[in-house]
């Protein structure tokens, strides 16, 4: 689940880095950057309860995944 969480906010805040258009608009970038925090902290959770090859292929094969579609 956090798993999940982590990738999702992770989608999200490359969505906002690229309309941020850089530093020109800084709202967005500030979104992109709340979100990065808060993939790494999921990310950092669902580490604690998964070992870390597997929390990597699963995270890695979704972000493809993603990439794809």
């Amino acid at each position: 689940m956090w798993l999940l969480f982590a990738i999702a906010a992770d989608v999200l805040s490359t969505f906002y880095s690229a309309k941020g258009n850089g530093l020109v608009n800084k709202l967005d970038q500030g979104i992109a950057l709340i979100l990065y925090l808060i993939s790494f902290a999921c990310a950092a959770i669902a580490l604690k309860y998964m070992q870390a090859g597997i929390f990597m292929c699963c995270g890695r094969g979704l972000v493809l995944l993603q990439q794809l579609l």
